[in-house]
């Protein structure tokens, strides 16, 4: 799913990598588990394919990042840990990076890693509408040895090593013989390696003992797809499922469940309602304004979350490098202030203007209740619930007039930048917003490495941004996880859990 990251794209992906809190747990659980050597975790969604070229859904994020592993990974704190990438260097120019790989890496048809398989995966990355985000600063990469990847930009990328850790490491023989069916027969070089799948049922992955990092503790993970959040809450609290996250509405059950433990953290995402700048009555600043006014945030975000959220009006989370005191938190719930807008635009009331679109299993109540606020000013709209996927596929190419969308991109503004551009239409920028001004000034941001001068460009360039009332940014959620409380963590994850850090206690 191209909206939703961990990235995650979006998963994982922005702040995919920084740690969080643990929660609390009481009770005395189930006793002792030192003898399991599997676990169960629930999926929200069908992961569909497993070839990271090919989604970024946060589902099949969730499962691609226990096969595959990138070059380096950056901790809470900003620093690069190794991972294929046992080192590297910067050109004095900063448009030259130097990865030196680590030695003995196998992927897991017994494959030695190659520095040609990492130029071939960066090279698949730059023609994927998912990943060509995450390398569009890349010129070309090359084979410097066998060993060593010199990877080439066109111009400084001061967010390059954030992105670059988000880009998965495939075996090039592999992929190139297996052809299409590659996407149901995954090879990576991560901890874990593919059993096996079953569409809308279940995901089996096994140990890979030669993981150059060290064999995982865990040896089996049956991750379950289970799309409804009250079923996942109860296969919690039954013991069906180890480790998953749950209905907001059961934190408070959850969190009494003697036999779990609950981890909660102020996500690095951003829930918001995207709309077709493309389509009228849309196409015009003044009726998307009108609409920013018109929506009570607090009621979405309490009736969608039980509580668990920060609403905002800035498409930036708070945790992202970029945001800052100097973007304007422009718009307030004002149904009054909307209807002149709506005046001003030449709007006539009662009038209808299409359907929201949400993705199966997320955001009946958020659109259920844009309905009713946008009925206070006359805007009638009809609600459609789609398959996941089919959600994607519509909204992707503007198939829609309003849609509900989550976004969990880097912890660097400029990974949002995929939302705004205009080389992004028809790929991440969903509203299908163009304006120069913005391409330039992202531009601008990514080329300096003087961060005083990028949180300016970043503050002038969300300003922006909300003038034009692009999306309809609602809230910043709170993260639940749930787990047994007899299996540990070793470092709690905003988006992708590792099965690599969990064991049993």
């Amino acid at each position: 799913m191209k909206k939703i990251i961990v990235l995650l794209l979006a998963l994982c992906i922005a702040g995919a990598f920084a740690g969080c809190k643990n929660g609390s747990s009481s009770g005395d659980g189930g006793g002792k588990a030192s003898d399991r050597e599997d676990v169960v975790i629930s999926l929200k969604s069908d992961p569909k394919t497993f070839d990271p070229v090919s989604t970024s859904t946060s589902s099949a994020n969730t499962v691609m990042f226990q096969i595959y592993d990138s070059l380096i990974h950056m901790n809470e704190e900003f620093e690069v840990e190794p991972r294929l990438a046992e080192s590297y260097k910067v050109s004095d120019d900063e448009k030259t990076y130097t990865f030196k790989l680590a030695e003995g890496v196998k992927f897991h048809n017994g494959e030695a890693l190659k520095a040609s398989d990492v130029v071939y995966s960066i090279k698949r990355a730059q023609k994927s509408p998912y990943t060509s985000a995450y390398v569009d600063s890349v010129d070309y990469a090359e084979v410097v040895d066998d060993n060593t990847v010199a990877v080439h930009l066109t111009d400084v990328d001061a967010s390059f090593l954030e992105k670059i850790q988000i880009i998965m490491i495939v075996n090039e023989k592999t992929v190139k013989e297996a052809g299409k069916s590659y996407a149901d027969h995954p090879v990576g070089t991560g901890p874990y390696k593919f059993v096996s799948y079953k569409a809308g049922v279940e995901v089996k992955l096994t140990r890979f003992d030669d993981y150059y990092r060290g064999a995982a503790r865990i040896k089996d993970v049956d991750y379950q797809i289970i799309t409804d959040d009250n079923t996942a809450t109860v296969n919690l609290r039954t013991g069906d499922v180890d480790a998953g996250s749950f209905a907001r509405a059961s934190y408070d059950e959850v969190m009494n469940e003697p036999a779990l433990t609950v981890a909660d953290w102020s996500a690095n995402s951003l829930y918001y309602f995207a709309v077709n700048n493309e389509v009228a009555p849309f196409n015009d600043p003044i009726v998307r304004q009108a609409i920013n006014y018109a929506i009570d945030r607090e009621y979405i975000a309490e009736v969608e979350t039980n509580g668990l959220s920060k609403i905002t009006s800035v498409m930036l989370p708070p945790s992202v490098f970029g945001y800052s005191d100097e973007i304007n938190q422009t718009y307030t719930y004002d149904p009054d202030k909307a209807r002149e807008l709506l005046k001003k635009a030449g709007i006539k009331t009662p009038m209808e203007i299409g359907t929201i679109k949400i993705p199966e299993g997320d955001g009946k109540n958020a659109a259920e209740a844009l309905q009713q606020c946008l009925s206070e000013i006359g805007l009638e709209v009809e609600i459609e619930i789609l398959e996941q996927n089919k959600f994607y596929d519509e909204t992707d190419f503007g198939d829609y007039e309003i849609a509900w969308c989550q976004i969990s991109l880097l912890r660097d503004a400029d990974s949002y930048s995929i939302l705004f551009t205009s080389d992004q239409i028809d790929g991440m920028n969903t509203a299908r917003y163009s304006n120069p001004k913005v391409d330039k000034l992202f531009t601008q941001a990514k080329a300096t490495t003087d961060q005083k001068e990028r949180l300016r460009l970043y503050a002038e360039v969300f300003n922006l941004i909300g003038e034009d009332a692009a999306y309809i940014p609602v809230y910043v959620p709170t993260n639940i996880y749930a787990y047994n409380k007899n299996l540990k963590i070793d470092v709690l994850e905003p988006s992708v859990q590792f099965v690599y850090d969990m064991h049993w206690n």
